[in-house]
């Protein structure tokens, strides 16, 4: 049985307000441009020749490619959780791939990574562009977390693994990660 999203988003969105993140208001531009902030990470990861998945020596913090995309799915649930939507059609992974559009999943199979990375980059600006619908925002950040799971089955890894590995060592971690309230970009 697969993962449900909707009651995830609600898990990821308690240990984020758990962890600090919410005491004060978050704009959506601000979650905006942590959404950003995550896909460019991936970005840097992939340039820097690393792995879709990697630890550390020394720690068990996943890291890596297909991880930094997770952290945008984190992210993105977190928001769900914290604005109580719903993924009506989508509630898992594969559920969500499959509302991908297939001529978008067979395109995908060609893409460079940089490409997929700005697909996904202005489908989060169309998300910030329609914020005063939330049905908009919503379709647009699923397209998001879609292709970000997709990416990662193509790669023949498993985006529920890691996203349950991301969220449970996001489970262990300090306060706001140790960081000043100056700091807050950090999941």
């Amino acid at each position: 049985m697969e993962l449900n999203l909707n009651e995830f988003a609600k898990e990821v969105h308690a240990n984020s307000d758990r962890h600090g993140w919410w005491e004060t208001k978050r704009s959506y531009g601000e979650l905006t441009a942590l959404f950003h902030s995550e896909l460019s990470e991936a970005l840097e990861e992939y340039r820097a020749g690393r792995p879709n998945v990697w630890h550390a020596e020394g720690t068990n913090k996943p890291e890596g490619i297909a991880v930094e995309l997770i952290d945008v799915a984190i992210r993105i649930l977190d928001y769900f959780g914290a604005v109580n939507a719903h993924m009506n059609s989508a509630e898992t992974i594969t559920d969500l791939i499959k509302a991908l559009p297939q001529e978008v999943r067979d395109d995908m199979i060609d893409w460079p990574f940089p490409d997929l990375v700005a697909f996904m980059h202005s489908e989060i600006t169309h998300a910030y562009d329609d914020q005063e619908n939330q049905e908009m925002t919503g379709h647009h950040l699923m397209v998001v977390m879609a292709i970000a799971f997709y990416w990662i089955r193509l790669q023949a890894e498993d985006p529920e693994a890691i996203l349950i590995e991301k969220h449970e060592y996001n489970k262990t971690r300090s306060y706001k990660h140790g960081r000043s309230e100056a700091h807050t970009s950090e999941l």
